[in-house]
């Protein structure tokens, strides 16, 4: 309600409805506060010495990994062939399934199958999963190359996904596209995307939810002291790393099979 009374928000409405739309209406655009401000949030930046703090303006990980979702999930909706239709269903429910959370390989893979399998039909819907195909590298070249896919991704979106079936146009159209279509490119102007990619970083979040639930009595005291030292073992065996870096690599091989990227054209 405080934020509400400093934005000069005021309403009288009694139904929810009405109220979520007003609400929907006048915190557009308010963010998140930095994590550092969470345990003071009351505190100024400038007492907190974040005052030059800076919140990337995209993430890779999460913002491509869920777009990627969101593509497959509604994809098989927008397909009329009833043939294949079933098979996108099918891909879908096998690629993402129940789960809230798709991880990042899977999701890169699932963009790869996805466009093998759209190569072979000979489908118009194949060009929409080209504008997601990453960059390597970071050079004057494939800096405007970005902005054009982003452009013709958001374009081929538009057409093909102006009225979404499974998903609401709010949860498609959202914060991930935005940022996809709007600050990808702006932020590859400044840094290497690589550099942002938590991927790696993030991995150890399932390791240590499994070693907390599996070999601790779930005492507070306990289970801090357990998850560092067996955590720290697994990285030493090196097991963990190879795995990952095999997927890594199985990922960039089926990369290769695919067709090569056409020149972006736009009509007039």
């Amino acid at each position: 309600m405080d934020k509400l009374d400093a934005n000069h928000v005021h309403f009288t409405c009694s139904l929810k409805g009405d109220l979520q739309d007003r609400l929907n209406s006048a915190m557009h655009g308010i963010g998140k506060p930095p994590a550092l401000m969470l345990p003071n949030p009351k505190m100024t930046s400038h007492d907190l010495n974040i005052k030059n703090y800076e919140i990337p303006c995209f993430e890779p990980l999460h913002d491509l990994a869920n777009m990627i979702k969101n593509v497959i999930t509604e994809l098989p909706y927008q397909i009329k062939d009833p043939i294949i239709q079933k098979k996108l269903l099918h891909f879908s429910h096998t690629t993402n399934g129940e789960r809230n959370e798709i991880r990042g390989p899977d999701a890169r893979l699932a963009l790869i199958k996805l466009s093998q399998f759209l190569d072979e039909i000979n489908s118009k819907k194949r060009k929409l999963m080209r504008t997601l195909y990453k960059c390597e590298g970071r050079t004057q070249k494939l800096i405007p190359r970005l902005y054009n896919q982003t452009m013709l991704f958001a374009a081929t979106c538009r057409t093909m996904f102006c009225s979404p079936v499974k998903m609401t146009t709010r949860k498609f159209f959202g914060s991930h596209f935005h940022r996809i279509t709007i600050h990808l490119a702006e932020a590859f102007i400044i840094f290497s995307l690589r550099s942002i990619l938590t991927e790696e970083q993030e991995r150890c979040f399932g390791d240590l939810r499994r070693i907390s639930r599996n070999t601790t009595n779930r005492q507070p005291g306990n289970i801090a002291e357990n998850c560092i030292v067996r955590f720290n073992y697994q990285q030493k065996e090196g097991n963990k790393q190879n795995f990952f870096h095999m997927l890594d690599s199985f990922i960039s091989k089926q990369a290769r099979l695919l067709k090569q990227h056409p020149r972006s054209a736009f009509t007039a």
